[in-house]
């Protein structure tokens, strides 16, 4: 079966000029290009060791030899098929490069979870588009890297100069005294060799250094928790002689180190060096790659710790220095989150401004498989500019894509924001279709005459292609562009002109909805000369008839969503009214505050809050009434937006205070604009209050619970965070007062599309204590979310760890749920949570979706029948791997007969055949993993298949088909 016939494009431009990558299938994720079938004359190839080349625009054999670093004579050799008369070399053809013949040692690299191209070739000093061209077959679609293949490193460029750090290496024991070595990095006061522990923290590391000055160092234990390592390497760096060195001993004894995590620097300005320090979550228990950053400023009584950036994914350090010219020191960083098919990078900066670490972004700078660089690209920006390149989501329902590129700029100086966003050349119509719009919503000027360019392009250009999935999707976005011309006429007060478009439009697709509704919104035009009258016509036309609006709504996740109300804007042309203008959000009322005398004046912004508050705080104390109004009269608090919530949150028996400050903006997140702050504050012994702690939010907050929800005996906090684009999703997030600290208490995912969120008691049975999470909904309502299917997630604290997802059970009374890829959701949450619940639940569930009956429900066309076969075989591997993993061999090794007897053709049944050999060999599954990977990397439609019921329901990576506990 080829679902490629029937799934959509993806259009993307990588970074510079790689022309192979020029046009992308979603549905492809094996190699783009086919291994080179010529064989060398003197010896076959596939008896050769080596890797194959991409030639690139203006490559010659003279330049390939010189990248490759093997002479030009062998590689003409090892390529007969690429030798022409001419002596060109095409652009996208393979050239075998042996590797027995490079003149200069070839390097490989591993790749790890969160790396990129970009960071993998500036690691190695060498351009992303070489090392593309000396792998591509490992070039897909996103841009999408597996853990775990090896890349091959071309000659060109240098072996990097800073040497990782290697882990430590010894064979765990359950006893605490269990001794490893592992050797740290050299550094220029001498070198140091360690000695500690492998489990657990009872035993303290030593440190010996050949430098004079440093003498011998006791290090801390390592930490239990990855919650505790900020307090061990405050206590370190107080306590070290060379900092530095104790510090990467420290995280390199204890499995946490990271390369390039350590740079110091005088960044405060008081002449003494500053630290900056990235580690890694070692605990095997992790399910996600989780790092953190930590920021220790000098002072008069040593190292503080100034910032800690409590990371939600694994961290990159971009730069450590004054980016933007201001004449303050920035950190800035890169956070990379992956979900079930998509990774996701964000860009932080903190510039410290002579007392703290302040947040030097205006919104949150985020976007999909980004190429991330620091340059200067704006002449109105002051030093350089924050520039990302990407946004190709790997997912079969993102939708017709193609690449942007953002810059974000900090003028004189101030926190950077958006300066510049442009995207990519693409070929699709409905690309056309969508610049145009947005030139047409710019208004007259410069915006109208890109729209009138744009949609004549798109009625005329016969270049341009479908790139969806509607059967008449040329025809409908041509005739739609036709009536857009039309509309553009009337608002430049151009009547004829408008009459012969609608005219053209009726003769070149009669009967098409936008004929119908062109004559309409016309004859309103005509009888008005009101194109704003006439407007109002056609969106009520557009209403009666909705086929005219979904043509356009139905593009993906990725892409603008399209309501009756946009089928003809209705445009302000005139200037506003001053007077009428709405006030700054976060702006000070003209009611009179609340004891004026006595409290502060309203803030001007939303980020002025945190500063404020504690004054208002000393000033009324534990009114909590008096802290409502104020918040209310500062437009900060209203009718479903803003809260207060005083709990004592350290039990020191004090009153602290959680605020959730809410304004409406028109760069808010939240439902119509709204953006809050979460601002915890602790009361002190002299009756003040201290900001404790301000987590990010890009939304609407609105508190949840302040209890010890996973009784634990500490207070914890949780509260949602409402996020709104085509519609709204709601996000659970949980902290918890760790002694000295707040950490989150809940893995990453805790989302839930147009639904709810509660506590309640746990259910009995279940291994979690306390309250258990509640998430109820997940509809979009959109086109591309796919069915409408309602779902309740249980997510629970077992043994008083994070909060993690245990069960996702979709309404039965609703008929959609008979859909088998549906139940397979259901047993493979039940399989993730094996860790706490065991093996039992997904094994049920999994029997459960292989009995007949289950309907096919694919939203993207795919035949019945051949959907059913690819979830059978599916629920077949896991049902063996579930089977397996609980003790129960003999079950398994029959299932997977039964599966090779009802698909003996099925890559399903070889993947699951071979499996379990391995792990009958091995006990390894890991290692039983990897020896079927590539089965599923070849083969798209095996993993694909989790992808076809739309985003309202979670899908699988390839590399997360094979279950590894």
């Amino acid at each position: 079966m080829n679902v490629r016939s029937r799934a959509p494009h993806l259009y993307a431009v990588t970074a510079s000029t790689l022309a192979l990558a020029a046009v992308l299938l979603i549905g492809l994720v094996g190699a783009l290009a086919r291994p080179a079938q010529a064989q060398d004359e003197a010896q076959p190839r596939s008896t050769q060791a080596g890797y194959t080349y991409t030639v690139q625009e203006g490559d010659s054999w003279a330049s390939v030899a010189a990248t490759t670093g093997v002479d030009e004579a062998t590689l003409r050799a090892a390529n007969p098929q690429a030798q022409r008369d001419n002596d060109w070399l095409l652009v996208g053809e393979e050239l075998f490069v042996p590797l027995a013949a490079a003149s200069t040692p070839t390097r490989t690299h591993v790749v790890r979870s969160g790396e990129s191209w970009s960071t993998i070739a500036s690691q190695y000093n060498i351009p992303v588009d070489l090392l593309m061209a000396a792998n591509p077959n490992s070039v897909r679609p996103g841009l999408v890297l597996y853990r775990g293949e090896i890349l091959v490193i071309p000659a060109r460029g240098q072996v990097p100069t800073a040497t990782p750090t290697p882990a430590p290496t010894a064979t765990a024991t359950p006893t605490a005294t269990a001794m490893a070595t592992a050797a740290a990095t050299a550094t220029a006061t001498g070198t140091v060799t360690v000695t500690a522990p492998v489990t657990g923290p009872q035993v303290s590391a030593t440190v010996t250094t050949t430098a004079s000055s440093a003498g011998a160092e006791t290090l801390p234990p390592c930490p239990a928790r990855f919650a505790d390592y900020p307090e061990s390497l405050s206590e370190l760096v107080n306590q070290a002689g060379d900092v530095k060195a104790a510090v990467s001993a420290f995280l390199a004894a204890c499995g946490a180190a990271v390369d390039n995590g350590l740079v110091t620097g005088d960044w405060t300005g008081d002449d003494v060096p500053d630290l900056v320090v990235v580690f890694q979550n070692p605990q095997p228990e992790a399910t996600f790659i989780q790092n953190d950053l930590l920021i220790f400023q000098s002072s008069a009584d040593g190292y503080q710790l100034g910032y800690r950036a409590r990371a939600a994914g694994e961290v990159r350090l971009l730069a450590t220095e004054d980016i933007n010219a201001d004449g303050q020191a920035d950190v800035v960083w890169v956070d990379t989150t992956c979900g079930a098919s998509t990774c996701f990078d964000t860009v932080n900066v903190r510039s410290w401004d002579g007392s703290t670490w302040a947040d030097w972004t205006e919104g949150t700078i985020t976007m999909a498989y980004a190429e991330i660089s620091l340059d200067d690209r704006s002449p109105e920006g002051q030093g350089q500019e924050i520039v990302l390149n990407g946004g190709i989501y790997g997912s079969i329902g993102a939708g017709p894509q193609r690449s942007r590129t953002e810059v974000w700029a900090s003028y004189q100086g101030a926190p950077y924001v958006l300066a510049e966003k442009s995207y990519s050349p693409s070929e699709c119509l409905y690309h056309t279709v969508l610049d145009a719009n947005r030139a047409f919503l710019a208004g007259p000027g410069e915006g109208f005459r890109q729209a009138q360019a744009l949609y004549t392009q798109a009625v005329e250009d016969e270049s341009l292609i479908e790139c969806w999935m509607r059967p008449n999707e040329l025809d409908e976005l041509r005739s739609f562009s036709l009536y857009r011309l039309a509309v553009l006429a009337s608002y430049q007060g151009d009547a004829e002109a408008a009459a012969e478009y609608i005219e053209q439009l009726g003769a070149t697709y009669p009967d098409s909805v936008y004929d119908q509704l062109g004559q309409a919104w016309l004859q309103a035009y005509q009888e008005s000369a009101d194109p704003q009258a006439a407007c109002q016509v056609a969106n009520e036309y557009a209403t009666e008839h909705p086929e005219s609006w979904q043509m356009l709504a139905d593009y993906g996740y990725t892409n603008p969503s399209f309501q009756a109300s946009d089928v003809c804007p209705i445009l302000e042309l005139a200037e506003p009214d001053a007077q009428e203008a709405p006030a700054e959000a976060g702006a000070a009322p003209t009611a009179t505050p609340l004891s004026a005398q006595v409290l502060p004046d309203c803030p001007a912004t939303l980020s002025d809050y945190a500063t404020t508050l504690p004054d208002v705080l000393t000033a009324v104390g534990n009114d909590q009434a008096s802290l409502e109004n104020w918040l209310r009269l500062c437009n900060a608090m209203g009718d479903g937006r803003g809260a207060v919530v005083l709990a004592d949150l350290t039990g020191d028996g004090r009153s602290d205070a959680i605020f959730y400050p809410v304004i409406i903006s028109d760069v808010g997140f939240g439902p119509d604009g709204a953006q809050g702050a979460v601002l915890i504050y602790h009361a002190t012994a002299d009756g003040g209050y201290t900001l404790a702690a301000q987590p990010d939010i890009y939304g609407q907050p609105e508190p949840l619970a302040v209890d010890d929800l996973n009784a634990d005996g500490r207070m914890d906090i949780a509260w949602t965070v409402v996020g709104c684009s085509t519609f709204c999703v709601r996000e659970v997030q949980m902290w918890t007062w760790d002694q000295d600290a707040y950490v989150s208490l809940i893995q990453p995912g805790a989302t839930i599309a147009e639904g709810t969120a509660y506590f309640e008691p746990v259910a009995e049975g279940d291994p979690g204590s306390g309250q258990q999470l509640v998430l109820a909904g997940g509809v979009s309502g959109t086109p591309e979310g796919g069915l409408d299917v309602p779902h309740t997630e249980i997510w629970q604290s077992v043994d008083g760890g994070l909060y993690q997802r245990i069960r996702w059970t979709y309404d039965r009374d609703n008929p959609g749920s008979r859909c088998m890829g549906l139940r397979l959701v259901e047993a493979d949450v039940a399989l993730q949570a094996a860790d706490v619940l065991g093996y039992g639940p997904a094994v049920e569930a999994y029997t459960d979706a292989l009995k007949p009956g289950w309907d096919a429900c694919s939203i993207f066309g795919l035949p019945a029948e051949e959907e059913l076969i690819l979830l059978q075989g599916l629920a077949s591997f896991r049902l063996v791997q579930a089977l397996a993993l609980n003790g129960d061999l003999e079950a398994a090794a029959a299932t997977a007969a039964a599966l090779a007897q009802g698909q003996p053709d099925s890559d399903y049944s070889q993947a699951t055949q071979q499996w379990l050999q391995v792990y009958q060999e091995t006990g390894d599954p890991a290692q039983a993993c990897e020896a079927v990977q590539p089965i599923f990397e070849a083969n798209s439609d095996l993993w694909q298949i989790t992808d076809h019921y739309g985003y309202n329901h979670p899908a699988l990576a390839p590399e997360q088909i094979c279950f590894v506990p």
